[in-house]
């Protein structure tokens, strides 16, 4: 049988019941504040690393129930089909008042997102929750 590596665990109350669950999901380490968060049945917006690609990505997920051979655990279920607004987008970081305008579903001109290649561009970006992010060029109004 292979040894694993212990994880680093938070407990807390969930739902009138003590839970332990993983402190760590793709890459991502959840803060107190965080698990705290998610132990009050709050859904948070995490910024994780693909294993397949090792991509960045933002994801949307909350504590809940799972089930692996037969073993029943409590864990951050990420809601991979909700539209958000990402942590980060083409190297950019939003600030909270461009997360707050796009929130509100207002347009924002980005000047530093990154291509590819490696290319600095600037973009109209908005945000739909059917959608999500989009993005445009020009400096015209969609």
């Amino acid at each position: 049988m292979a040894n694993f590596p212990e994880k680093e665990k938070y407990t807390g109350q969930w739902n009138g019941q003590n839970v332990s669950f993983n402190r760590e999901w793709s890459g991502h380490r959840f803060s107190d504040a965080e698990c705290e968060a998610l132990l009050n049945g709050a859904e948070i917006i995490i910024e994780a690393k693909s294993k397949k690609t090792g991509n960045l990505f933002s994801v949307c997920g909350k504590l809940g129930e799972g089930e692996y051979n037969g073993k029943h655990f409590i864990a951050f279920q990420p809601d991979f089909e909700r539209k958000i607004i990402p942590v980060s987008f083409l190297s950019h970081v939003f600030s909270g008042k461009e997360r707050e305008a796009l929130e509100k579903g207002q347009q924002i001109v980005v000047d530093d997102l990154v291509s590819k290649s490696g290319n600095k561009f600037e973009a109209r970006l908005r945000f739909d929750e059917k959608e999500g992010l989009q993005m445009a060029f020009g400096n015209g109004e969609e």
